[in-house]
């Protein structure tokens, strides 16, 4: 999981290092205006097995061999779609969705294909719905209820923080590396990450791109104020709790009164290609 460097705490890294410890990313919004989920800057994994990242950034999209950077939040979240993503491109809105992979909240108006309606109706409960075992998916035996691990990122180039959106084929190594993290008494936002890609394979022989997870290097902890202050000041305009949900409704929001304004919640579409 870690890399031999990641037991070293390097004198070089400061608040410097990171522009966006040092730098306002939302100074040209005028008052009244939010910064969203839906404005950040976003890493793709990409298809075929490519070991590349793909980052749609402002001035157009860009390749990177490898993400370098300090996570300062994430989110485990689920969303289960009556169609493919293959037939839809994103375009519906989630049958049932969860902004922890705890809960779920299923849309009735919403019908299911006979297809998923052989394995029951959405649960409430993630851990014991049918959608989230394995070999529910229409296509590839994997769950219909699909899982993804959000993280928001900050990085030596940016005064914005990127989104990566970590599909299921990375979900073990991420919790194997924060488990590990655990267990030398770390938190995630505490550490430099690197994430690379590997080329894989499923059982059909296709090719398919999986994130890895290393620790980099640990940071000083004269560094940890600034962070912490950042991760603060970030929390007032980006929730990844509700990134799997769809674009929010009047009645969605009065049954959830716990969700954050209707302005501030993304669509799930935006995230999850």
């Amino acid at each position: 999981m870690a890399k031999a460097k990641g037991n070293t705490l390097p004198a070089s890294l400061s608040e410097d290092t990171f522009p966006a410890l040092r730098e306002s990313s939302i100074n040209n919004l005028t008052y009244g205006e939010r910064l969203n989920v839906s404005d950040i800057p976003r890493i793709k994994v990409p298809t075929g097995g490519l070991n590349k990242w793909v980052l749609e950034a402002f001035d157009g999209p860009q390749t990177i061999n490898s993400l370098e950077g300090i996570i300062i939040s994430q989110a485990l979240i689920r969303a289960l779609y009556a169609r493919p993503f293959e037939e839809t491109g994103g375009v519906d809105s989630p049958a049932c969705f969860s902004h922890n992979s705890i809960s779920g909240h299923f849309d009735r108006k919403i019908q299911l294909p006979d297809s998923l309606r052989i394995f029951g109706e959405p649960s409430e409960n993630c851990s014991m719905c049918p959608f989230s075992q394995y070999g529910t998916r229409i296509r590839g035996g994997g769950q219909a209820c699909q899982q993804r691990r959000v993280l928001l990122l900050i990085t030596k180039e940016s005064s914005m923080p990127v989104l990566v959106s970590i599909p299921p084929s990375g979900l073990h190594s991420a919790k194997r590396f924060m488990l590990g993290l655990a267990s030398l008494g770390l938190e995630f936002w505490q550490v430099v990450t690197e994430l690379t890609l590997v080329e894989a394979r499923n059982k059909d022989g296709i090719r398919y791109s999986k994130p890895v997870f290393n620790l980099s290097e640990r940071l000083p902890q004269s560094m940890f104020s600034s962070i912490q202050k950042y991760k603060s000041e970030v929390d007032r305009y980006i929730s990844l709790s509700y990134a799997a949900t769809d674009t929010p409704t009047t009645s969605l929001e009065a049954k959830y009164p716990a969700l954050p304004p209707v302005t501030s919640i993304p669509t799930f579409q935006e995230i999850r290609a």
